[in-house]
């Protein structure tokens, strides 16, 4: 069996991504150092690991809220949760976060095709995660 492989995403805005295609959850999270095209036109790009440390302390405390809010007891909810959240970007994390904890938005769940809604789901400016089934 082959070794899932690994792509890359290039942004205008300066950042990389890469995912493997086995779970297309990303993997890697980089600053464009340079973007450059040597004399025989072979493209150069130099990336710089991206500092996610302060990214994965706002996740793990999103999550630790929302599953304290949804489902206290469930030892398996915040695990689903962190592994759908973990795509999520630092925007999208910290908006999150601050609604729940700031805000103190209502924090809801809707069966079915499980949806988690911070705010009034009904309201364009709340947060719906679909969670992966």
């Amino acid at each position: 069996m082959t070794e899932p492989y690994e792509t890359f995403s290039l942004y205008k805005e300066g950042r990389a991504f890469s995912a493997k295609k086995e779970g297309r959850h990303l993997i890697g999270d980089y600053d464009i150092v340079s973007d450059a095209t040597d004399a025989e036109g072979n493209r150069i790009i130099t990336l710089k690991p991206h500092d996610l440390s302060g990214h994965l302390k706002n996740l793990d405390k999103l999550v630790d809220l929302l599953s304290k809010k949804l489902d206290p007891d469930s030892k398996l909810f915040p695990k689903l949760l962190r592994d759908t959240l973990v795509d999520y970007s630092e925007k999208d994390i910290e908006r999150m976060l601050n609604k729940v904890e700031k805000k103190k938005e209502k924090v809801s769940a809707q069966e079915g095709c499980f949806k988690i809604y911070i705010g009034d789901g009904r309201r364009k400016k709340s947060e719906e995660i679909m969670i992966r089934s």
